[in-house]
């Protein structure tokens, strides 16, 4: 798996915030592997569906509170839509083939982040609207919707985004 910078960033930032006890982290942001979300957990020993495979889980109890997609190429609107609308369809992560499902818990919050120029505002805010006016009709975990863009600066504690991303990182840690 190649290192993607950016995702690896993202991780050590948002671990910084909540703690690495509290994220799970995929293969792209320095983890060891996927994290496949599904519908359900098959109760009649049939392989599952993945729906998708985000870079980041927050964890903080039983229950998955946090669901994080970290962007560091190219990102279009159809992507960003893509990747929440396969979220919003998902109930549950498995860890491996083995393991017990972790649901999710009743209220989840789905943040992309981008490796954008801050030029790309108007779309990206466009997007954003979009996504949050869609939640309540959708029958979703999903109840909250963040989406932060910029470059690794901008997240850290002295950047631009850091207050309100630090806010939205630690709204998922409700244990």
């Amino acid at each position: 798996m190649p290192r993607e910078p950016f995702h690896e960033d993202m991780a050590r930032i948002i671990e910084s915030i909540i703690g690495m006890d509290k994220v799970i982290i995929g293969n792209h942001c320095g983890g060891n592997s996927i994290l496949p979300l599904y519908y359900e957990f098959p109760k009649d020993n049939k392989r599952p569906y993945q729906l998708c495979h985000p870079d980041l889980l927050v964890n903080p109890t039983d229950t998955i509170t946090g669901i994080i997609e970290v962007e560091e190429r190219d990102v279009n609107p159809s992507s960003l839509f893509g990747n929440f609308t396969a979220a919003s369809a998902t109930k549950c992560y498995i860890p491996s083939s083995k393991d017990k499902p972790i649901y999710l818990d009743k209220s989840v919050m789905f943040v992309q982040i981008l490796r954008a120029k801050q030029q790309e505002d108007k779309q990206l805010e466009i997007v954003k609207h979009y996504i949050r006016n869609i939640i309540p009709k959708l029958g979703s975990k999903i109840t909250q919707y963040e989406l932060f863009y910029g470059e690794t600066s901008d997240f850290e504690s002295s950047g631009r985004l850091w207050s309100d991303f630090n806010k939205a990182i630690k709204a998922m840690d409700h244990e």
